[in-house]
């Protein structure tokens, strides 16, 4: 099976992304999404690699983790990327 998302490979730690926009009517998904990625990537620069990625479109920052879609999958999930 493959390895946990945190577990050290030959490439470092594996990470996954998630990111989230807002207002999918003031906000453009393809843009938002590619700068956070970058952003995050340049954060884990030299340390790892991001294995999986996940995405809610429409959800305040003020929602807590379990009332974003994408974020409470990914929170309750034993998922191996």
């Amino acid at each position: 099976m493959g390895e946990r998302a945190g577990a050290v490979t030959g490439r470092g730690l594996r990470f996954a992304f998630y990111g989230r926009m807002s207002t999918r009517e003031a906000q453009d998904r393809e843009t938002s999404l590619r700068w956070q990625r970058e952003v995050a990537e340049e954060a884990i620069a030299g340390r790892g690699v991001i294995v999986g990625e996940l995405f809610d479109e429409g959800c305040s920052r003020r929602l807590s983790w379990w009332e974003r879609p994408a974020a409470a999958a990914f929170a309750g999930c034993d998922q191996r990327w």
